[in-house]
């Protein structure tokens, strides 16, 4: 059985049919799904050019400082998300309920992570309310992203 664990749910993205079709001409059984944590963006030529390096430096204990800091410049502290030259939203509240719906019209192929971001609301009541439903698997925070 092959498992994608980590796979953001963005419909602007790609749909869900789309990922349906992907997912039997890859043989992916079953994938896990997480909700978007910023809107739609694009890879630009100096987003290519930058990650490659900035990997290298993260993984560097020579220069892994610098890798900190430009991987830490890719998110704002007005709550940005920085890809090359252009600024997207970074949710603040991930939507649960968007993966909450695809677990129930297809829970033989998705598994869901309830997303929650201690900084705008209670995770405990979020975590209690999506769990009522079968087919999550875990909790995910991104302590990066909201910052």
């Amino acid at each position: 059985m092959i498992i994608d664990m980590h796979y953001h749910l963005d419909e602007h993205m790609e749909t869900l049919d789309k990922l349906l079709t992907h997912m039997r001409r890859l043989s992916i059984d079953r994938v896990c799904l997480i909700p978007a944590l910023n809107g739609p963006f694009t890879i630009d030529w100096l987003t290519v050019v930058t990650t490659k390096p900035t990997q290298k430096a993260l993984n560097s204990s020579r220069w892994r400082g610098i890798g900190l800091r430009v991987y830490g410049s890719t998110v704002t502290r007005s709550g940005k998300f920085i890809v090359g030259a252009r600024r997207y939203a970074i949710y603040d509240r991930p939507d649960s309920d968007s993966v909450a719906g695809v677990l129930l019209k297809h829970p033989d192929k998705f598994f869901g992570w309830i997303t929650v971001n201690p900084n705008v609301a209670d995770p405990v009541e979020e975590i209690q309310r999506c769990a009522r439903q079968p087919g999550w698997i875990g909790v995910k925070t991104h302590p990066f992203m909201h910052r």
